[in-house]
C-alpha cells in the first residue's frame, strides 16, 4: 500500500525516534528523520515529499522557517508543525502565513496524530491533483486559441485529451468526501461537487452565480473578505459554519483555499470544505475531561496544604527547624503541583478563548532553593553533599 513520503524534523534525536517507531507499526514505509533541518532541506531539494512535520523550535532554523522553504519547494505539500504549549500563539500567527495544515501540541495523542498524517497525505495528493488538472484545461484551452487555423484537427485531437482529463478530474471531484468548491474573486459561486451539496443542501443548479457567504459564515470575518488576502498561498479558515438553508442546521467546517492559476488575471480559487462535527465533540469530551480532573485534583492537594499550615503553626507543638524545613518542602511541592492542576485548568480555558497569556518576570534563584530544599532530604539519606552555587 502506498502511504506516502513522510520527513519528519526534531532536533532531539528521542522525538525523531519516537516517531521512526510509531511510523513503522502504522505501516508508513517511506519516511525520512532529520535532527538538523538544513540537512533535510538539502534531501528536499532531489526528493518530492506528501507530508512534512516539523518541531518549532531548533537551534539552527526553526520551524516557520523551516516550513517556509519548505512551502516555496512545493506549495501543495501538508505541513505539520510541532508546538509546546507555549509556542502555539506564534503557531496559530503562522497558518496563513506559510499555508501549515495542522499545528499539534506536545504531547500529542498518537492516534490523532496518526489520523493527522494520513488525511495531510491525502490533502496534498487532492491539492496537486486538483491545481494540475485545472492547469492542463487553462492550457488546452490556449493550445486551441493558438492553433484556431487547423481547428478542427486541433478540436478532435485536444477534445480526446480534454474527455480524459475531465473524466479523471471529474472522479477526484465527484468522488471526494470533503466538499470541493469554485468561487471567483468576488465570492461567487461556479462549481460546486456532489459533498458541497450534500453540506449546504442544495442542488448545484441553485448555488450557481450565489455569494458563498450566503451559506458559509463565521462570528469573525466573512469568506469573500478573507479572499483579498489571499494571493499564491493557501488560506485555511476555522470556526467557520454552514448553514442548510432548508433545515437551519449549522455545521462546523474547516475550509482550505487556494488559487487556480497564479499567472492568471482573473482570479478564481478552489475550496476544499470538510466537515469537523465529530473533531468538534471529540474536543469537548476533551476539555470537558480535563476540567472534571483538574476540579477533582484539586480537593485533595487543598487539603493536604491546609494540614502541613496547621503543622507549621504549631498547631500539635512546637517543631525543631529540621521539622520546620522538611514540612515548609513538602507543602511547596505541595503547592507546586496545584499550581501544575491549575495551569492544566489555565489550559483548558486558553483553548476556549477565556484566558489571555502574558509574560511575567520571576527570580531564578528562588525557584534553585526551591529545587535544593526539595532534594536534600534524599541527599542526606545517600550521604551525598551538595550546595547551591546561584547568585541572586
Amino acid at each position: 500500500m502506498e502511504t506516502g513520503k513522510i520527513v519528519v524534523v526534531d532536533d532531539e534525536k528521542i522525538v525523531t525516534s519516537a516517531f521512526k517507531t510509531l511510523l513503522k507499526v502504522e505501516g508508513f514505509n517511506n519516511a525520512h528523520f532529520f535532527n538538523n533541518p538544513k540537512e533535510a532541506l538539502e534531501f528536499l531539494a532531489s526528493n518530492i515529499p506528501d507530508l512534512v512535520i516539523s518541531d518549532f523550535l531548533m537551534p539552527e532554523m526553526n520551524g516557520l522557517e523551516f516550513l517556509s522553504e519548505v512551502k516555496k519547494m512545493y506549495p501543495e505539500v501538508s505541513k505539520i508543525l510541532l508546538t509546546g504549549y507555549a509556542d502555539k500563539e506564534n503557531a496559530i500567527k503562522a497558518i496563513n502565513e506559510i499555508g501549515l495544515y495542522r499545528y499539534i501540541e506536545k504531547p500529542w495523542n498518537n492516534d490523532d496524530l496518526i489520523i493527522n498524517i494520513k488525511n495531510g497525505i491525502e490533502r496534498s495528493y487532492l491539492l496537486s491533483e486538483l491545481r494540475k488538472k485545472i492547469s492542463e484545461l487553462e492550457d488546452a484551452k490556449k493550445e486551441l486559441e493558438k492553433y484556431s487555423h487547423n481547428l478542427e484537427q486541433i478540436v478532435e485531437e485536444r477534445t480526446a485529451d480534454l474527455r480524459q482529463s475531465n473524466a479523471k478530474l471529474a472522479g477526484i471531484v465527484n468522488y471526494c468526501a470533503d466538499g470541493i468548491i469554485i468561487i471567483n474573486e468576488d465570492g461567487i459561486i461556479e462549481q460546486v461537487n456532489p459533498a458541497c451539496e450534500s453540506l449546504i443542501g442544495l442542488v448545484e443548479g441553485k448555488l450557481l452565480m450565489s455569494s458563498i457567504d450566503d451559506y458559509l459564515f463565521s462570528k469573525k470575518t466573512f469568506i469573500s473578505k478573507e479572499l483579498h488576502k489571499l494571493d499564491e498561498q493557501e488560506l485555511l479558515l476555522r470556526d467557520f459554519y454552514i448553514k442548510n438553508p432548508l433545515s437551519n442546521v449549522e455545521t462546523p467546517v474547516e475550509i482550505s483555499f487556494a488559487r487556480i492559476n497564479p499567472d492568471d488575471d482573473f482570479k478564481r480559487f478552489v475550496g476544499v470544505i470538510r466537515d469537523v462535527t465529530e473533531q468538534k465533540k471529540s474536543d469537548k469530551l476533551r476539555d470537558d475531561f480535563i476540567a472534571t480532573l483538574t476540579h477533582d485534583l484539586r480537593t485533595p492537594l487543598l487539603a493536604a496544604i491546609q494540614t502541613l499550615t496547621f503543622f507549621l503553626q504549631g498547631a500539635l507543638g512546637d517543631l525543631d527547624e529540621k521539622q520546620k524545613l522538611l514540612l515548609s518542602t513538602m507543602q511547596k511541592s505541595n503547592e507546586d503541583l496545584l499550581g501544575l492542576v491549575n495551569a492544566l485548568l489555565e489550559v483548558y480555558k486558553y483553548d476556549a478563548e477565556k484566558l489571555t497569556l502574558t509574560k511575567t518576570n520571576f527570580n531564578i534563584y528562588n525557584l534553585v532553593e526551591q529545587v535544593y530544599n526539595e532534594i536534600l532530604p534524599l541527599a542526606q539519606s545517600k550521604n551525598i553533599d551538595f550546595k547551591i552555587e546561584c547568585y541572586k
